[in-house]
């Protein structure tokens, strides 16, 4: 299945203010029945309630994966820019972080990416047998998700530079579960204390250097 990638801005994007208003609530409503997520619920409500706000604000970029020729959303991410402080981290990682063979003594704060929605369409998360023996190939794995998103930010990254990706990874107590361990395996590590939400989520603050990435095998 040959698949593009689209921009939230480039679906809502119009010349005039009546277009835009109208493009808007256009997609809400599409959202509403074509986008489903049971395991990350919080990346539906992101979409509907936030994204755009966001897109309009340039607080972040919302991409979709669609097959080519259609506009099913088969997943979608987002990218921001945050600072981080290194203060407190060992003096190898942070120097690390910071630039081989430069001291980073000094050095408090650091530029990076922050993947902050990662999340599969579950009305094509699955093949599905499609009478007795042919599947259907609208689907996409979060391992395409992920590798489509550090794809665009070495794009970025040929224009503005950085290095540093962050993810705030769901997990527990033990700083384990599904959702770490797929991280994991691509070279995230924890910088940084667990996170407590409002609604009890346990968050895990993850980060790899860009240039040292490798693809999952």
């Amino acid at each position: 299945m040959e698949v593009k990638l689209v921009s939230l801005q480039n679906i809502i994007e119009s010349e005039t203010k009546e277009d835009f208003n109208r493009n808007i609530k256009q997609f809400q409503e599409d959202l509403k029945s074509s986008f489903k997520c049971a395991k990350n619920e919080e990346a539906v409500k992101f979409l509907l309630k936030k994204a755009i706000n966001n897109e309009k604000h340039q607080l972040s970029r919302t991409y979709f994966i669609m097959p080519r020729g259609d506009f099913k959303i088969l997943g979608f991410f987002t990218l921001s820019l945050k600072v981080i402080n290194i203060n407190k981290l060992d003096k190898k990682i942070k120097k690390k972080m910071v630039c081989t063979g430069k001291s980073p003594d000094n050095i408090d704060y650091i530029p990076a990416y922050l993947i902050g929605q990662l999340a599969k369409n579950d009305l094509y998360s699955q093949n599905k047998e499609t009478n007795g023996n042919i599947k259907n190939d609208t689907t996409i794995t979060g391992e395409k998700l992920l590798l489509t998103a550090i794809d665009v930010i070495r794009d970025i990254q040929k224009l503005v530079g950085g290095k540093i990706i962050l993810v705030d990874s769901v997990t527990n107590e033990k700083s384990d579960g599904k959702v770490v361990d797929f991280y994991r395996k691509y070279g995230f590590t924890e910088y940084s204390e667990k996170i407590k939400t409002k609604d009890g989520k346990i968050l895990l603050p993850m980060s790899f250097i860009l240039d040292d990435f490798k693809p999952c095998k």
